[in-house]
This record gives structure tokens, C-alpha cells and sequence, in this order.
């Protein structure tokens, strides 16, 4: 009985230690290049922009929805699938990280951020959308 107890015990802690890595790895930080290829290579990819209403109309990674704060966070994902892939960025990162603990307790599994934020996008040349666009409040 007692190396069947030990046996469990040991699965039960592996299986632990899997559980809780598996929960690590809900938010990955992506490079540049490898953000940019999951991003195009996703069918429908849900792209936040989490940085302030004033950084955002001047320029953003195109395709991008601004989720300026909890509440506009939390509001836009509120009816999306909790499987499916969220990428956010921010301009170098902390605020996307914020951002993915509260998605992440939501019950997003797949929460991927842009490495160094935008600061890292354009320095690597990719595209931008520099279309100085009007953002009302109720949005």
C-alpha cells in the first residue's frame, strides 16, 4: 500500500507542476517577428491596443482596438471566445502585462504580448498606421 501512495503522490505532484506551468504559459511575450507572424497568421485575430486615447489616434499597428482602460478592456472581450488568441501591445510592455493579469483572470487562455511594445514593432519596420483618426468618448 505504501509504494502505491508514493506512486500517487508523485503523479499527483507532476501533475500539479504541469497544471501550474500550463497556467504560466496563458501569456507569452513574443518577439517582433514572431508577434508579427502569429498575428498574420491567425484567421481572425483580436489585436488590443492598450495604450492612452491620445497615443493611439496618432499611430498604432493597424487593425488594432483601442481598450484604453480596465472597463473599455473588460467591455470589449466580454463576448469574446476565452480560447481564442488575444494580442496585445502596449509602447514598451508594462501596460500590457496589466492588462493580460486582468484577462487572464477573466478566463482568457491565449493571451499573447508584443515584446517591447510598439517601440520594438517600429523599430523592426513594421507597418504602422499613422492615419490621425477622431476617437469619440463613448467609445
Amino acid at each position: 500500500m505504501d509504494g502505491r501512495k508514493g506512486i500517487f503522490i508523485t503523479l499527483f505532484l507532476i501533475c500539479s507542476c504541469l497544471h501550474a506551468q500550463d497556467t504560466i504559459k496563458k501569456i507569452q511575450k513574443l518577439s517582433p517577428e514572431d508577434y508579427y507572424i502569429k498575428l498574420h497568421q491567425s484567421i481572425c485575430p483580436v489585436l488590443l491596443d492598450v495604450r492612452k486615447r491620445k497615443e493611439y489616434r496618432k499611430y498604432r499597428i493597424p487593425g488594432a482596438h483601442l481598450a484604453e482602460n480596465r472597463a473599455a478592456l473588460i467591455s470589449f472581450t466580454d463576448t469574446l471566445d476565452r480560447y481564442q488568441p488575444l494580442f496585445l501591445y502596449c509602447e514598451s510592455e508594462s501596460r500590457s502585462m496589466q492588462a493580460a493579469e486582468i484577462l487572464k483572470k477573466a478566463g482568457f487562455q491565449k493571451i499573447l504580448i508584443l515584446k517591447n511594445g510598439l517601440s520594438g514593432w517600429i523599430a523592426r519596420g513594421y507597418e504602422i498606421d499613422r492615419k490621425r483618426i477622431k476617437i469619440s468618448n463613448n467609445k
